[in-house]
């Protein structure tokens, strides 16, 4: 969520997008060698990080933040980089020194994947617009409709599933769920999902907020708008500076960005 912190308060949204990143990592000569492959024509060698290399994406993120590490509005997440700003002249000049720290570093962009200058944009699972920060609904959608597993392979699909937004972790103590029934002793399993796949869990989790007097007028400015700080009900007021983050699922359980707001007695 830090990732987004820059774009905070931003109306003006410009996504860039590094061209086959990996590509513009150049390799030096030992290294070089150890990415030989043969070929019916003969033996071959990268020139740079080849897709697949186990730590490409870390030497990426790496090269990234060293070409933008003095800018603290500019905050690259490996080839993709989220630009926000309240107005559209403060947007040109970051964009301006966005491009000139990429031309100095010979960072190319993929133009058909650039987002320029615009009042609203998807990045990382959520909708960056001059409303706020907000979880994508698409992605909340797909979580919210996603059929309970039941079998070994309906499991296994479920967690290799690619949800940005599925990551949300409560701080509560948490229940163990009895997924080695269903996959076999042998293997461990560790489920980091707010989704259908515990109702026992989710049920916990809804009876815990519908219970908490505090959840509740959350909840209510949450689905009913935010008034000035003054007229926010009392105990909904220390929620009051991250208004933005918070939203509703299934109008019960309160997240914020992608973590669940757990009543304060049930925190460890």
């Amino acid at each position: 969520m830090h990732l987004l912190q820059s774009c905070k308060g931003g109306k003006v949204f410009t996504i860039l997008d590094a061209k086959n990143g990996f590509w513009q990592l150049p390799l030096d000569e030992e290294s070089s060698y150890l990415t030989t492959f043969c070929t019916p024509w003969g033996r071959y060698r990268f020139l740079v990080f080849p897709f697949g290399l186990n730590s490409a994406p870390e030497e990426f993120q790496k090269a990234m933040d060293e070409i933008y590490e003095e800018d603290e509005d500019i905050n690259p997440y490996f080839d993709d980089i989220a630009l926000g700003s309240s107005t559209v002249e403060e947007h040109c000049k970051l964009l301006c020194r966005t491009l000139l720290k990429a031309r100095k570093a010979n960072l190319k962009f993929n133009e058909l994947k650039t987002q320029l200058s615009q009042t609203s944009v998807n990045y990382l699972g959520h909708v960056l617009s001059d409303e706020g920060i907000k979880p994508d609904p698409k992605k909340i959608r797909a979580i919210e409709q996603f059929a309970t597993p039941n079998c070994k392979e309906d499991l296994q699909r479920f967690l290799g599933k690619n949800l940005v937004i599925a990551d949300a972790l409560s701080r509560a103590q948490s229940t163990t769920d009895k997924f080695d029934e269903v996959l076999g002793q042998e293997a461990t399993v560790r489920i980091n999902l707010l989704t259908q796949a515990s109702p026992t869990k989710w049920e916990k989790i809804a009876k815990m907020t519908t219970d908490d007097p505090e959840m509740q007028d959350v909840l209510f400015h949450i689905n009913n708008g935010w008034p000035e700080k003054r007229k926010t009900k009392i105990a909904a007021q220390p929620y009051w500076h991250c208004k933005e983050e918070l939203y509703s699922t299934k109008e019960i359980i309160i997240c914020r960005g992608q973590q669940l707001v757990v009543p304060v007695k049930y925190r460890k």
